[in-house]
């Protein structure tokens, strides 16, 4: 099944948080999120810069360009409202 980018932002995120949440301190961090979200975007970069690099299909590029941007756009604007919904 294919994710909105929505559900792809929140599922990236999910995946990142339970991996990262306990291993950046033994407390609380009030920057865990900021951190897990950095690094969701970075990932996302690298597959949007993957996609420009190889491939040649200019139809192939611009719509998953487009997908990946607005899961970054998802992820920037409202990845905590969507997390704390869900």
């Amino acid at each position: 099944m294919i994710m909105t980018p929505k559900e792809k932002a929140i599922d990236l995120y999910g995946k990142y948080y339970n991996r990262l949440e306990h291993k950046l301190s033994e407390e609380y961090s009030p920057h865990e999120k900021d951190v897990v979200k950095e690094c969701v975007l970075v990932a996302v970069d690298e597959i949007i810069q993957h996609i420009e690099t190889s491939y040649h299909n200019e139809d192939i590029i611009k719509g998953s360009k487009l997908y990946w941007q607005q899961v970054k756009d998802e992820i920037n604007h409202n990845i905590y409202e969507s997390k704390n919904n869900s």
